[in-house]
């Protein structure tokens, strides 16, 4: 498994469990059991049947139509601050440096060049190019200083 993947996954379970309304007894009871049991088996055969149940159109459902609202609200971002294509480009292959501009037609409207980036971006790309669209600094202690001055 991927090492990213598998701290997401870790990190995601985790905070599942810390939401849930578990005890500290119970979510401890679980670690035990992850950890000694059979319970690591079962849940890995819950989630593969759970998945299965699920037929191809409805993965794909649901992963359209959260790259759907992605776009829109990429596009209205793009919209309001009024960029030209040519921008948009280069603020793609600013946050996706392995994507080249040539990838991407001058003749495609704006909409079919971010349906574009996102078939070829993986997610952490996108979320570069959310970022500076929304002009968010990369260092962390900016962006805390610059969500500071906003709110005010």
């Amino acid at each position: 498994m991927n090492p990213k993947t598998r701290q997401r996954a870790m990190r995601s379970f985790l905070a599942s469990l810390l939401q849930s309304e578990l005890s500290i007894a119970e979510i401890e009871e679980i670690a035990d059991e992850l950890y000694f049991g059979t319970f690591g088996k079962e849940v890995g055969d819950f989630m593969r049947n759970a998945l299965n149940t699920l037929t191809v159109t409805d993965k794909d459902k649901l992963k359209s139509s959260r790259e759907e609202t992605l776009v829109k609200s990429i596009n209205e971002t793009i919209l309001r601050r009024r960029l030209p294509k040519k921008a948009i480009l280069q603020l793609i292959t600013l946050a996706a440096p392995r994507i080249k501009s040539t990838q991407f037609s001058l003749n495609s409207t704006v909409p079919e060049l971010l349906e574009k980036f996102m078939d070829i971006a993986n997610p952490s790309e996108v979320k570069s190019l959310v970022s500076i669209l929304e002009g968010e600094p990369a260092d962390a202690y900016l962006k805390g200083i610059a969500k500071r001055n906003r709110e005010k």
